[in-house]
């Protein structure tokens, strides 16, 4: 898991493997950061579901009132594997915004 540092309004979360609570209990203090305007939640391949889940409760269970979803952007990644062959990888990086 990754968490870019808080230098300014903006910040990233990375999802991997770890499970979905790990990623919640690391949004939670940027959340209640009054420095941080947004949070983008970037994630690929099989993290995606895990992203879609992490952002929905946040925004509909935890934070009803103080967090929306701004923003959702799907890309594909071409990626070179150590085979040399070429993989496409599905990317979705959801930008929710402080409301209140």
């Amino acid at each position: 898991m990754a968490v870019t540092p808080v230098t300014g309004p903006t910040v990233t979360v990375y999802i991997g493997r770890k499970p979905l609570f790990t990623y919640l209990v690391s949004v939670v203090p940027l959340v209640h950061n009054p420095q941080v305007k947004e949070i983008h939640i970037v994630a690929r391949g099989r993290g995606i579901s895990r992203a879609v889940d992490l952002a929905l409760i946040l925004v509909e269970r935890w934070f009803k009132n103080r967090l929306k979803i701004k923003e959702i952007k799907v890309a594909t990644n071409v990626l070179k594997n150590p085979e040399n062959r070429i993989d496409r990888v599905s990317e979705i990086c959801l930008v929710l915004e402080k409301t209140g």
